[in-house]
């Protein structure tokens, strides 16, 4: 048996045993809105202030003020500073 396909059988047992005991799915945690921000403009390409306000449903200057003050634009200079 493949390590693959042990792995899946496990977390399919995890899983329904989870679900026995407390009647309820797991769930993967969902990504907080910063992180999904970086996530965006993480791409080689980058985003649009339009492209961000509308996939994280905020208003343009919500946008810009998280990313001025968040660490998101450290973060970004960081990853994509210019190498001389």
């Amino acid at each position: 048996m493949s390590t693959t396909t042990s792995n899946t059988k496990n977390s399919k047992a995890i899983t329904a045993t989870h679900e026995a005991e407390t009647g309820s799915k797991l769930t993967r945690p969902k990504l907080t809105k910063r992180a999904q921000l970086v996530k965006l403009v993480s791409t080689n390409n980058g985003a649009e202030l339009a492209q961000l306000s509308e996939k994280l449903g905020w208003q343009p200057h919500t946008t810009r003020a998280v990313i001025a003050h968040s660490g998101v634009s450290a973060h970004l200079f960081r990853q994509h500073a210019p190498t001389c």
